[in-house]
């Protein structure tokens, strides 16, 4: 019997928190408080510096991936140059002269 009278004791902790909970959350206070935060100068300056930096690194992570694309291109060309000119000297090595019996 005192469990279920301590476990109601709980369930009734628990609903007032709750209630607690619920009667401080006040939305508007939280409103405002986020407008004074985006009309501060240094926040906004913040902000923008940031957006900026992000703005580079994406301009710099492109001209990575074009010279990426550029080397790769090379060196599949490069590659293909090689095997075209080790497939040529093989064909044009000429013919070894038949021995002659005399």
């Amino acid at each position: 019997m005192s469990y279920i009278k301590s476990f109601k004791s709980f369930q009734n902790a628990e609903k007032k928190a709750n209630k607690e909970v619920e009667a401080g959350a006040n939305p508007q206070m939280i409103e405002e408080d986020d407008s004074a935060l985006l009309t501060d100068p240094a926040l906004i300056q913040i902000r923008d510096q940031k957006r900026n930096l992000e703005k580079q690194l994406e301009q710099i992570k492109q001209q990575e991936d074009t010279k990426i694309k550029e080397l790769t291109a090379k060196a599949a060309a490069a590659t293909q140059a090689a095997k075209n000119a080790a497939a040529n000297q093989t064909q044009t090595k000429p013919a070894a002269p038949a021995p002659t019996n005399t």
